[in-house]
């Protein structure tokens, strides 16, 4: 990641907490809990893409099938990552999909 990519993010956060400061009748002490949460998920999301798709490469292959075997639990502790079910996945729980 290059400065400038760290720069960007940095205003964009500052711009969200002015959004939240201005537009909500919260302390920071309440909406720091959620935020700094969804900061983490989607963190935890983007190293499990790294490792599924490292994974997907690297692991040994079946010789019945030809194929890669299937990536376990402890496939993606290895990765430095975590196997996420989709219901825990940002992309799942904090992409608006509209239904409102």
């Amino acid at each position: 990641m290059t400065h400038t990519n760290l720069r960007n993010i940095e205003v964009d956060f500052w711009e969200a907490a002015d959004e939240l400061r201005a537009n909500s009748k919260l302390p920071a002490s309440e909406y720091r809990g959620p935020l700094l949460g969804l900061i983490l998920l989607r963190f935890g999301e983007n190293k499990y893409e790294e490792a599924k798709a490292y994974l997907a490469e690297n692991l040994p292959i079946n010789p019945r099938t030809g194929k890669h075997r299937e990536a376990q639990k402890e496939d993606f502790a290895v990765s430095g990552s975590m196997l996420l079910p989709e219901t825990a996945r940002y992309s799942y729980l904090a992409i608006d999909d509209g239904a409102d």
